[in-house]
């Protein structure tokens, strides 16, 4: 008597199809480690997805991205405080001094304004532009030059309508 092979069980399906019908061919084994590593592909990628979704929410956390900044209002405590040292202050005239403490009090208005429109992310960066406002007028020295006029006929000239 013949050694016979045994029939396969997938029948006409080779692959996952006939391996979940029982058939251990070397065919339906192959399809089934392919379904079960993309399986796990996908369930990696949803979990991970998942889990970003709880630190980053889709939802609007609402805020508002543009800036509500009040130009003509009165000046706020950064701001004047800035005006009565610049005031104080002796310059020698680097390039665009005036520039720069125009700069200095904008940087100073925007400071005293995040409060009340509710954007503290933009404390750091405002601070820094201020910074490296004040760190250019600190490497000068010398006779007096005051730009501070300048600088509030420039916030002046953002309020005028034309």
């Amino acid at each position: 008597m013949a050694p016979t092979t045994p029939e396969p069980k997938h029948g006409s399906t080779p692959g996952r199809k006939g391996y979940r019908k029982g058939c251990k061919c070397n065919l339906c084994r192959a399809g089934q480690r392919k379904y079960m590593a993309d399986y796990r592909a996908k369930k990696k990628t949803t979990e991970a997805s998942e889990a970003l979704a709880e630190i980053f929410p889709d939802e609007d956390l609402g805020l508002d991205r543009s800036l509500d900044l009040d130009w003509s209002g009165p000046a706020g405590l950064i701001e004047s405080t800035l005006t009565e040292e610049i005031e104080e202050m002796e310059f020698a005239d680097p390039p665009f001094a005036s520039t720069l403490i125009v700069l200095a009090k904008y940087d100073a208005r925007v400071l005293d304004q995040i409060p009340r429109i509710q954007r503290l992310d933009l404390i750091s960066g405002m601070q820094s532009r201020l910074f490296n406002v004040f760190d250019r007028l600190r490497k000068t020295s010398g006779p007096a030059s005051n730009g501070a006029d300048a600088a509030d006929a420039f916030l002046a000239s953002l309020t005028q309508d034309d």
